[in-house]
C-alpha cells in the first residue's frame, strides 16, 4: 500500500523527480476512494508541497535526505496502521501524517 511509496523513491533516484512521482501516485490513489483516500491526499500534498517549495533552487542532501527519512517514516505508520484494520489506529496515524504537513508549513 503505502509501501509503494518508499519504492518510488529509491526507484526514482531518491531526488525532486522521486518526489514528483509519488504525489502523482499518490493522488491517484486517493481519487480511487478507498479509505485510504485522506492519508493518500495527505501524502500527496506533502510530496507536492517539498516539490513545489524546492524544484527552482539548490537542496543540500541533508535536507532532501531528512524529507526521505520523515516521508518513509509517515509512509511505514500508515501501511502498519491501515494493515492493522484498527479504526481507531488507522485515524491516529492519518491525524499523525496530517499535523506534519502541517507542521512543515510553519
Amino acid at each position: 500500500m503505502f509501501a509503494d511509496l518508499i519504492t518510488i523513491l529509491e526507484e526514482k533516484g531518491r531526488g525532486l523527480n522521486a518526489f514528483q512521482k509519488c504525489a502523482e501516485t499518490a493522488r491517484t490513489r486517493a481519487a480511487e476512494g478507498t479509505e485510504q483516500a485522506a492519508a493518500w491526499a495527505l501524502m500527496s500534498v506533502i510530496a507536492s508541497e517539498f516539490v513545489d517549495a524546492n524544484e527552482r533552487m539548490a537542496i543540500s542532501t541533508s535536507q532532501i535526505n531528512w524529507q526521505i527519512e520523515q516521508y518513509v517514516d509517515q509512509a511505514k505508520k500508515l501501511d502498519e496502521a491501515f494493515a492493522s484494520g484498527d479504526a481507531a489506529q488507522k485515524l491516529a496515524a492519518t491525524n499523525a501524517v496530517a499535523r506534519a504537513l502541517i507542521k512543515s508549513a510553519d
